[in-house]
């Protein structure tokens, strides 16, 4: 991170990782790039990086993830040898990523680069530890124009993560979530849930760590090619979610998780 001059008022120029999961995108994943390649970050932000986590897809992601990487600089591709799920992939890009912050966002682009800059003010502004974005805020889009088996699904989600009083967000399911560095390689180290219930880990260790976690107002855009088909990953998801370790657990161990951070911070 480096400090320079600019009329008469210190700029600070933060490096920016990205770090895109990705499981069979065949459809999508050149459109995405091609955006994130185009897109300008706000000023005082040096994208670095985009590392692209290919969670051993069987189409022809990887043929269109290589050759985007032998044509662009930015673009770094990790392969994982078998599928590990999404908060797996998730967990190999962090530990790789070099930036001083940290965006993780899904590869189908339910969210634009556009609305990066908001996160990164979060982050950088605000310094907050994570920014989250929060579809149900009152400054986003309604969700009227979403499949009515997701907004069934969603609520029926967020109503039983409540009750199990896991995270204090709106929305834990999100698709991007950006991240000081500092509290994205602590929080990742430790992840316990490699699916798709990872933000529920992230969140609850954040919490119980007091992490100051801003929310942003973002608006799912709805990709016709994208893979994600929500009523074939009901069923594991909430398996999952009765399995998962909820905050009650972690706080069982929360003296050895505080005393950890403030060791990790000491040490930043």
């Amino acid at each position: 991170m480096g400090k320079g001059k600019g009329k008469g008022k210190e700029i600070l120029h933060l490096k920016l990782s990205l770090v895109l999961p990705a499981y069979n995108e065949e459809n999508i994943i050149s459109k995405t790039l091609d955006e994130h390649l185009s897109w300008v970050p706000p000023e005082g932000v040096e994208l670095l990086e985009i590392l692209v986590v290919n969670d051993a897809s069987f189409d022809r992601t990887a043929e269109i993830l290589a050759d985007f990487e032998a044509h662009n600089d930015l673009i770094q591709v990790i392969t994982h040898p078998e599928n590990c799920g999404k908060g797996a992939a998730l967990q190999t890009g962090v530990a790789a990523a070099r930036g001083d912050i940290i965006g993780c966002v899904d590869s189908d682009l339910a969210y634009p680069p556009s609305v990066y800059p908001d996160f990164i003010e979060a982050v950088k502004g605000d310094q907050a530890h994570l920014a989250i974005g929060n579809r149900y805020h009152s400054a986003s889009d309604k969700l009227a124009e979403y499949p009515l088996v997701r907004r069934l699904a969603s609520k029926a989600f967020r109503l039983v993560i409540r009750s199990l009083g896991i995270s204090a967000t709106s929305d834990t399911q999100c698709g991007i979530k950006f991240f000081a560095k500092g509290a994205a390689s602590f929080l990742f180290a430790r992840l316990k849930s490699p699916g798709f219930l990872y933000d529920l880990d992230i969140l609850s260790m954040a919490s119980i760590l007091k992490l100051k976690i801003r929310e942003v107002p973002v608006t799912m855009q709805l990709q016709a090619e994208s893979n994600v088909q929500v009523h074939r990953q009901l069923l594991p998801v909430f398996q999952g979610l009765l399995k998962l370790l909820n905050r009650k657990v972690y706080r069982s161990h929360s003296a050895s998780l505080e005393k950890a951070w403030k060791q990790h911070e000491k040490n930043s």
